[in-house]
């Protein structure tokens, strides 16, 4: 921070007292034409006019050049010290605008010129960075849990802990297959087949499957094996 006052101006006549961007609106509070930090600032970080923008703040040249920049100046020229003027300077080169009153060395130049780089790199890195995956709605998970039950095997299946529901009733098919069809292993492949499509189907729609009970009396076969409600059409497992 520096003691002595120093001014941005426009080098065109500005009508309209120029006023932070929404990204500036959330981290400087604005009171008449000062703006602030916070409350416990003693004195604004700069005052904002049609024709110039007062501060004292060094630190926060890069947020003021800002603003002239979002208000539609294309050039400063700036008062001050020395050291005000090339801070300034580079800020304003490296936002794109022109500054008046302040001829450079050309080893300010050299830094400018190495601060326009690697904000140069910079971009093109986060350009390059994928953008975020968006979230997967309801529909769209029950939509791969569906896809994830039609690919695995039934062991698999049995496994899966989202899936296990769905495998249960999926045995219970597989059970009713071999009794209908007892000699027919194609119209069994058929009938389960058939039934794990339709609960893929369930799944996909996020219809609620209920769960097998299963007898233990005694070795379980098809008839000791009773399906619950099946919540995914009007044909049930029999």
């Amino acid at each position: 921070m520096s003691d002595d006052r120093a001014e941005l101006r426009p080098t065109k006549r500005q009508s309209d007292v120029p006023d932070r961007p929404d990204a500036l609106a959330r981290k400087y509070l604005r009171v008449g034409r000062d703006i602030y930090r916070s409350s416990d600032d003693k004195k604004p970080i700069a005052t904002l006019k049609a024709d110039k923008i007062t501060t004292q703040n060094t630190d926060a040249l890069r947020d003021l050049i800002h603003i002239a920049k979002a208000n539609g100046w294309t050039a400063i020229k700036v008062e001050g010290s020395a050291e005000f003027k090339r801070q300034a300077f580079l800020e304003a080169s490296l936002q794109g605008l022109s500054v008046i009153g302040y001829k450079p060395s050309k080893l300010v130049e050299a830094e400018s010129e190495r601060n326009r780089l690697r904000f140069a790199e910079s971009e093109q890195r986060r350009a390059k960075q994928p953008p975020p995956s968006p979230a997967v709605s309801d529909q769209g998970q029950s939509a791969l849990l569906a896809e994830r039950f039609r690919s695995q095997s039934h062991a698999e299946n049995a496994k899966d802990r989202e899936l296990r529901k769905a495998q249960e009733l999926v045995a219970v098919a597989i059970a009713t297959a071999r009794g209908r069809f007892p000699n027919d292993t194609k119209a069994q492949d058929k009938f389960v087949a058939d039934k794990k499509e339709r609960i893929a189907k369930a799944l996909v729609r996020g219809d609620e499957l209920s769960g097998v009970k299963l007898v233990t009396k005694a070795a379980p076969t098809a008839r000791q094996i009773s399906p619950l409600k099946e919540r995914f059409g009007p044909e049930r497992v029999r």
